[in-house]
């Protein structure tokens, strides 16, 4: 097992990506970030139900983004999908909050691909600055979509799978890695033949624990730190 770091570089595709432990990925030639499935609001549509659920978390996550297009000099973002968690999580204290992120960073080119989510809670505000996707989006070479292209089956390879390096969400990968007495359950980035599947970046958001294949990669977030994990201890 490699040595913990706070970011690690692959090539994908001819390029370099750098993934990075606040579970969000730099493409540093063209200075793009994309992360994946944050779902703000959730809280907050959770609460609409009559379920007490502390907020702040949405605002939280901004911040991390923020921080995130400073550190890394970012001219694009995107977003892969499930931006919004529903249309009960529209509030007026999420309005300020985007609207004061996109005043921020006047002249941040904001991307956002419409997952499952973001199609019931409908697309944000204009003046919250994005471009919507309503189809995958070619940035050459990629192809940035919100679901794998084995969305039902995630453990299993589709024999029409387009062999297009495909940057994806929805999941919410995670891998179980066990001891003789233990286990524990942490997020990951799962990187295919042909897709880099990201983690969850919300701080409100549940996992999906994947069964890698034996040529398949993850890599294990555990707070500020990220790893490589050989597929045969996920």
């Amino acid at each position: 097992m490699a040595l913990k770091k706070e970011a690690v570089d692959i090539e994908f595709a001819g390029e370099t990506l750098r993934l990075l432990a606040q579970k969000a990925v730099v493409w540093p030639r063209e200075k793009t970030l994309f992360i994946a499935d944050v779902h703000l609001g959730k809280a907050a549509s959770f609460r609409a139900a009559g379920l007490a659920v502390p907020s702040g978390h949405s605002h939280d996550d901004i911040a991390r983004i923020d921080a995130l297009l400073r550190a890394y000099d970012i001219a694009h973002l995107i977003v892969l999908g499930d931006l919004v968690h529903n249309r009960a999580s529209y509030t007026e204290s999420l309005h300020q909050t985007m609207r004061s992120f996109a005043k921020t960073h006047p002249t941040l080119k904001r991307t956002l691909v419409m997952g499952n989510h973001d199609d019931h809670a409908g697309e944000p505000p204009i003046d919250w600055g994005f471009e919507i996707i309503h189809d995958d989006l070619k940035i050459s070479p990629f192809v940035a979509a919100h679901a794998p292209t084995y969305r039902v089956k995630p453990q299993s390879r589709m024999s029409d799978a387009p062999e297009v390096a495909r940057l994806v969400g929805h999941l919410h990968p995670a891998v179980s890695l066990q001891t003789a007495k233990e286990s524990i359950n942490l997020p990951c980035f799962w990187r295919t033949s042909n897709e880099l599947v990201l983690p969850s970046f919300g701080l409100l958001t549940g996992r999906y624990t994947v069964k890698p294949e034996a040529e398949d990669v993850t890599f294990v977030v555990t707070g500020q730190q990220i790893f490589r994990v050989p597929s045969r201890a996920a």
